[in-house]
């Protein structure tokens, strides 16, 4: 339908959503955004537009501008955060991820402790 509208060009589509509460689990990755901000802010003086305060809603859409407890746990114990995506993705109980990581059941119980302690 679209198609036979347009003759030549490309669309560019972006979908943003914000949630009205806080989400568990995410923060701001400070040393990403400030470093983006910095960059918007020497292309604006090289293009000699002023400073806004879009820059920071325009840094905060960029990629890896948020960071999450899940990335931190995997970066931390990959094979704690395997189990988690085990039990809750795909709905093992704590004896069959412990199978499928190839753990026994004390190794698993000690990498639950770890992704427990990630949640606070």
């Amino acid at each position: 339908m679209l198609n036979n509208e347009l003759l030549r060009g490309k669309i560019e589509l972006s979908i943003y959503y914000e949630l009205k509460e806080s989400a568990p689990g995410y923060s701001i990755n400070q040393p990403v955004v400030k470093e983006y901000l910095k960059q918007l802010a020497e292309i604006a003086g090289e293009a000699g537009m002023e400073e806004t305060e879009r820059n920071l809603q325009v840094a905060m859409r960029l990629p890896d501008a948020m960071k999450s407890e899940k990335d931190e746990l995997e970066k931390e114990d990959s094979q704690a955060a395997e189990l988690v995506k085990l039990r809750f993705f795909a709905g093992l109980t704590h004896q069959e991820a412990a199978g499928a990581l190839g753990v026994t059941r004390r190794v698993a119980d000690r990498l639950w402790r770890v992704a427990r302690a990630w949640r606070g």
